[in-house]
């Protein structure tokens, strides 16, 4: 057996391999990082459930954003580097993959809706970043030994269109909105079912208190009868 040295310790020796795939992502389906779930939002991982901790640590799909463990991420490639991509938006990728250990899973956003997002923020920059426009020039002699030449001015439809949202943003809001609206009445079932419990454990814990109660009077009762019992044996 060869000798465990420095060398032969890697992120990966305490815990799963590195599992890496042959499916290429496009780079146009990368999630910018701004759009990634928090780190403080999620506890465990959104595979397998297990908590992150000391020795799980968190780990972003590039692709839909949501935080996984190391073992329930795949590493993929793209033009320039290799990324983590979680089981379940391998498929997105690579029809052939088949997620293993599947289960009741939390409400995520999909690979899709990343897509959109994406699209929004960037049809949101290039309509934020000044554009040179390809436009004829009209000569007009400005003086009798120079010429000079004009852009054409944007036109109403150009202006409204550079104004108004597409209807890809407002889908994409009104899908969010939707989604915090999802995602509060479930905290609040949970919150509803936390005090309902809390409730019933109370109950329980003064059950037993009443209980330990009624046993140490049956027990104070019992020695103290022991006592008057072992004085008229000595009387006698």
């Amino acid at each position: 057996m060869a000798p465990l040295t420095m060398a032969s310790l890697s992120p990966h020796t305490f815990g799963a391999t590195r599992q890496s795939t042959g499916s290429v992502v496009p780079s146009h389906h990368i999630l910018p990082r701004q759009l990634w779930v928090s780190k403080k939002n999620r506890s465990g991982c959104v595979w397998c459930g297990k908590s992150f901790g000391l020795f799980r640590h968190r780990h972003h799909c590039r692709l839909c954003g949501d935080l996984f463990c190391k073992d329930c991420v795949v590493y993929c490639t793209t033009r320039e580097t290799s990324v983590k991509v979680c089981r379940l938006c391998i498929p997105t990728i690579d029809p052939t993959y088949q997620p293993n250990n599947p289960r009741a899973l939390p409400r995520r956003r999909t690979t899709m809706e990343n897509v959109k997002l994406l699209d929004t923020i960037r049809c949101v920059e290039y309509s934020n970043t000044p554009k040179e426009r390809g436009t004829s020039s009209v000569r007009t002699t400005v003086t009798s030994s120079s010429t000079a030449s004009l852009p054409n001015s944007p036109s109403a439809s150009e202006l409204k269109a550079a104004i108004l949202p597409s209807s890809s943003m407002v889908a994409t809001l009104a899908h969010l909105l939707q989604e915090t609206a999802d995602t509060q009445a479930t905290l609040a079932v949970q919150t509803s079912s936390a005090t309902h419990m809390i409730s019933a454990h109370g109950a329980q814990i003064e059950r037993l208190n009443q209980a330990i109660a009624r046993i140490e009077a049956k027990f104070w009762e019992d020695c103290a009868g022991n006592a008057d019992s072992l004085s008229d044996d000595k009387s006698l």
